[in-house]
């Protein structure tokens, strides 16, 4: 394994208070690609899909966050039960609307517990959509920092597991022209994992009202995150 370079982060920056927030929207926005997946297992229509995402994103921002639904909680955990709400409530009014022609069993299955496998899809949601914000976060700061590639080297490093410095250098000159030597790939990767590793560590605490590192570490591994983390980051709360 490549030397890595440790950091610290205080959680105390990171920690949101849901009432403060002053974007909700744009705030659970960042996570509108598990909540639509997460609304399609609901209802089978995209339709009504969109129809239930659109009142779900106008009643955040109508309504901001309730503090004592969140209060030490997970933004995760509070949405799942927010979406499911609203799918609720949604197939209750068109069951009004329409009468004793809906089919009962449509609304039962929204009304039936969460199962282990609609949990783990929303999570592996959650989790790829914090990859893909955390990558994109390292693109920006690659087309503002050159000669930083971290975003390069870290796509091309996860996307050939079996090729060595060598080789991932030689690849990243063929199809970018960059050229580095299997030492400074080496360094590079290694300041673009923790580099992602620092921007999960900030996403992932602002889910949680006042963090702590107990809470943070478990909400990592639930969301298979911990491994890109733990050889990183360190901690600290004080």
């Amino acid at each position: 394994m490549d030397d890595v370079e440790l950091s610290e982060v205080d959680l105390r920056r990171l920690s949101t208070q849901w009432s403060k927030v002053r974007d909700p929207q744009t705030f659970v926005l960042r996570y509108v690609h598990p909540i639509r997946g997460y609304l399609r297992c609901l209802l089978p229509a995209e339709d009504d899909v969109e129809e239930v995402l659109q009142r779900f994103m106008v009643k955040i921002l109508e309504r901001r966050f309730d503090p004592a639904a969140v209060r030490g909680d997970r933004l995760r955990n509070y949405l799942i039960r927010a979406i499911r709400n609203e799918a609720i409530s949604w197939q209750r009014e068109q069951s009004a609307k329409r009468g004793a022609t809906l089919v009962e069993s449509s609304t039962m299955d929204v009304r039936e517990a969460i199962t282990a496998q609609d949990q783990q899809n929303w999570n592996d949601d959650w989790q790829q959509s914090l990859l893909d914000r955390g990558l994109l976060a390292l693109l920006a700061y690659e087309e503002t920092h050159p000669p930083s590639w971290c975003h390069s080297v870290l796509t091309l490093a996860t996307e050939n597991p079996e090729m060595n410095s060598d080789e991932l250098a030689a690849r990243l000159h063929d199809q970018r022209g960059i050229s580095l030597t299997a030492a400074t790939f080496r360094k590079q990767l290694s300041r673009a994992r923790r580099m992602l590793a620092e921007e999960l560590v900030r996403q992932v605490a602002e889910t949680i009202e006042s963090a702590n590192r107990v809470e943070l570490l478990d909400e990592l591994r639930v969301l298979g995150l911990a491994t890109f983390v733990e050889p990183y980051i360190t901690l600290r709360e004080n």
